[in-house]
């Protein structure tokens, strides 16, 4: 007797555990996904990357310092430091347009947690409303 009483109260903790973790990752997705933010993100790293970009097309078009080799080496320098800024820039635009696009367009997941504590994760809703039949469920 005093083992089953052990048991349900360990079973009961770890489902509030889970839901409780639950509730706390729908809050954590919820401020992850502020499209507003993310749109702002977005556009200062395309704002950034447009200001690299013509930084980059500036230096070019001006004819290389040939009186000097020093003064050279640092037009060419600053060529190859305006190049890499530009890369960066770039990749973290892309960056903002993915994570942008993948809040703006989640993935549709179907997850069930039973009393155990195993989860079972579903790409489509026929199939998640299948297993809830199965198992005696009401579905969606």
């Amino acid at each position: 007797m005093l083992m089953k009483m052990s048991q349900y109260k360990s079973g009961t903790v770890f489902t509030i555990a889970i839901c409780l973790s639950s509730i706390l990752l729908a809050i954590l997705v919820a401020y992850a996904c502020d499209l507003d933010a993310l749109k702002k993100s977005m556009d200062d790293a395309y704002s950034a990357y447009n200001a690299a970009e013509s930084d980059l097309a500036t230096l070019r078009t001006m004819e290389p310092p040939m009186y000097e080799y020093s003064a050279y080496l640092f037009w060419y320098s600053l060529l190859v430091e305006l190049e890499f800024k530009l890369e960066e820039k770039r990749s973290a635009y892309y960056e903002a347009v993915a994570n942008y696009e993948a809040c703006a367009n989640p993935p549709e997941r179907y997850t069930y947690t039973d009393y155990y504590g195993n989860v079972y994760e579903f790409s489509d809703k026929d199939s998640y409303n299948q297993f809830l039949r199965n198992r005696g469920h009401s579905t969606i």
